[in-house]
């Protein structure tokens, strides 16, 4: 019994040599943008406010910058499989209906001068072995407020309206802007999409269903052009038709300013911030984006008995969702 509490499994060193190998960690050396890093700037009140991926992270991965922050990859890498068997279990379920029709469905296509790459993860059917078909996102997500925003009073009563992630609407706003143009009588004619949410720790699910709204967009010199913003709506959640600011052209917009930048070798100026000062916590706070209780844990570590050690900034500056955080945070 003793020799055998001396006997180490060694499972974590194991399993994260294995996840960090390169064989299960898909990369993607074709380098175009992709669907899942689009975004914003939308105006506001308090200034411009960005939507979606940072520009410098993009900008990072496109120049082929290295890595400054790795710690986390194995993490990253394991999410991903989790997330993976959700999307694989779902896609079975849907088999099993009749209603699926592909999945995995490469994407490739250029919108004016961006190149855009990625993978659909499925298209399905409206009715078993029906002719109407729509693509569809998988998506995988856990916590309180996962549930909060995304599933909304569905799963609590007196909670709000719950809505999909921003970065998830235009993800799948690109494709429906790519595939929906096609003739009605096209078999590659997608004229909405769905996303499919799964809590990882509960097991609720919430669709949402995601169309674009065509809108006449005035020119600063005159005139209009076509534009088209996106829309989703919710049975599940009762949430109603909803028209957002996101509009795809404002979406292709920013990745022609990132490529703008990739040919002058410039970096892009940061669109998250590492950490906060004192009138930005203030400002977050009262607009509700920095809850009451970390509110109260930086108010009382600033004050005049505190350290001061207690740092609050945007989640996208994480080292566990950027690995140029450091970098980032070490330049201009």
């Amino acid at each position: 019994m003793e020799d055998g509490y001396r006997q180490k499994s060694n499972l974590m060193e194991l399993l994260n040599a294995d996840l960090l190998t390169g064989r299960k960690f898909p990369r993607q050396s074709s380098g175009h943008f992709r669907p899942s890093e689009a975004s914003v700037c939308l105006p506001s009140a308090h200034g411009p406010r960005v939507l979606g991926k940072c520009a410098r992270a993009i900008w990072y991965r496109l120049a082929g910058i290295e890595k400054t922050d790795t710690e986390f990859l194995a993490h990253q890498v394991m999410r991903m499989d989790v997330g993976k068997q959700v999307e694989n279990a779902f896609i079975e379920r849907c088999k099993e209906m009749g209603i699926y029709a592909a999945n995995n469905v490469p994407f490739s296509t250029k919108m004016g001068d961006i190149q855009i790459s990625g993978e659909i993860d499925a298209v399905l059917r409206t009715k078993p072995c029906g002719s109407e078909f729509y693509c569809t996102e998988v998506k995988s997500v856990y916590g309180f407020l996962a549930q909060k925003d995304i599933f909304g009073k569905m799963l609590n009563p007196r909670g709000g309206v719950g809505s999909p992630r921003d970065s998830h609407l235009m993800q799948l706003g690109l494709y429906l802007y790519h595939y929906s143009r096609f003739p009605k009588d096209h078999p590659a004619h997608l004229p909405f999409g769905a996303l499919f949410y799964c809590d990882r720790g509960d097991g609720h699910t919430i669709t949402y269903d995601v169309y674009l709204e065509k809108e006449h967009r005035t020119l600063p010199e005159g005139g209009s052009v076509l534009g088209h913003r996106i829309a989703y709506v919710s049975d599940q959640g009762q949430v109603p038709y909803t028209v957002t600011e996101i509009a795809i052209e404002d979406i292709l917009q920013r990745l022609s300013y990132i490529q703008r930048m990739l040919k002058e070798k410039k970096v892009p100026p940061r669109d998250y911030c590492h950490e906060y000062n004192a009138e930005q916590v203030e400002l977050y706070h009262k607009l509700g984006r920095i809850s009451d209780s970390a509110y109260k844990k930086w108010k009382s570590s600033h004050g005049p008995r505190g350290k001061g050690k207690e740092v609050l900034g945007d989640w996208q500056c994480y080292k566990l969702y950027c690995p140029w955080s450091t970098r980032c945070r070490n330049e201009e």
